[in-house]
């Protein structure tokens, strides 16, 4: 992460002055900091949830199955890394984009949401669905020992 932020500030401060003919600051150059601002903000705040030892029933599976602490722990952890990936690409809107384009940066913050939940379905949605089929077999095999008498 040390070196994607290295990096994107990198190009973003020599995109500064190799175009500072270019920038166009405005009152609309407000709406994308206050986008960096929330991303900073609900990265801290997921960060700070799945670090936690509270367990929540917020997150859900697509089939309406609650997560385990594990994994809203990995989801959380996405998430956060998710928003901490969209704040430097705020950076050009501040400085370069027509108003219209500076206030569709709003657009980031859902973006990072998806983008969230998406890394966390790429890497842990194999061990979610086992999972949850693990239950359904083991519900379904205490369901027929209760039937038959057998505990």
């Amino acid at each position: 992460m040390k070196v994607y932020y290295i990096v994107t500030i990198g190009t973003n401060i020599i995109s500064l002055l190799i175009f500072r003919q270019h920038i166009r600051l405005s009152m609309a150059s407000a709406v994308p900091a206050v986008v960096i601002f929330l991303l900073a903000l609900w990265s801290f705040f997921y960060n700070e949830q799945w670090s936690k030892k509270v367990r929540g029933d917020t997150s859900y599976t697509v089939s309406g199955e609650r997560f385990s602490e594990e994994e809203q722990k990995a989801l959380f952890s996405c998430f956060s890394k998710s928003f901490r990936i969209m704040m430097p690409l705020c950076i050009p809107f501040m400085f370069f984009f027509p108003d219209f384009v500076k206030v569709c940066s709003v657009g980031l913050c859902f973006f990072g949401m998806i983008f969230g939940r998406m890394m966390f379905n790429k890497k842990y949605s194999a061990t979610v669905r086992t999972r949850i089929e693990k239950e359904k077999s083991e519900l379904e095999s205490q369901i027929k020992k209760e039937e038959t008498g057998r505990f």
